[in-house]
């Protein structure tokens, strides 16, 4: 449900992009740091489920390049699989406060990406701020991590959690 932004220069590059409503944030933070929406040259995403594709749509359609794992190209480009996860939707009252942010945060609002462009396990993709992308399917078929080399960082999407956003419970947390 988050997004990271990595800097060379004035050149912005995301990782994930949140619920669609999170775009406020991006918008906020960029301007705390003397940048502006048209220093996001690209965006990588861990999957395709609706809390990482958030704004991507958005930047998708002024021509910014949107990186997705192949397996995943399905999810990214249709609204039609904008459902609660299963363990959400057996346990409403538990996962009370993720679906009420979501839907805050306008998650059934948020376009489709289209002009997603697909990548594969194993490869260095060509955004601002080098990543390496390596496949770990299961919570998604395209689920990946992303490597960036220079500081030694792994973004690892919803793979390896210390909190479990749906239900609170802390520790590490796998999700296959």
């Amino acid at each position: 449900m988050n997004f990271y932004a990595l800097t060379v220069g004035r050149s912005v590059t995301l990782v994930d992009a949140g619920f669609y409503g999170h775009l406020r944030y991006l918008v906020e933070w960029l301007g705390w740091t003397g940048r502006d929406i048209r220093d996001v040259e690209a965006i990588v995403v861990t999957h395709g489920h609706a809390d990482h594709l958030g704004f991507a749509g958005e930047f998708d359609r002024r021509g910014v390049p949107v990186y997705v794992h192949k397996d995943d190209l399905d999810i990214t480009r249709t609204t039609k699989v904008r459902r609660p996860p299963l363990r959400l939707r057996r346990h409403p009252l538990r996962g009370f406060g993720m679906l009420a942010e979501a839907l805050a945060d306008s998650v059934f609002a948020q376009p489709p990406v289209p002009g997603a462009r697909p990548f594969t396990g194993g490869e260095d993709l060509p955004v601002p701020v080098p990543l390496k992308a390596l496949a770990v399917p299961g919570h998604s078929p395209g689920n990946c991590v992303l490597h960036q080399s220079a500081s030694n960082l792994m973004f690892t999407g919803d793979t390896l959690m210390t909190r479990d956003p749906m239900f609170g419970d802390e520790g590490p947390v796998v999700f296959s």
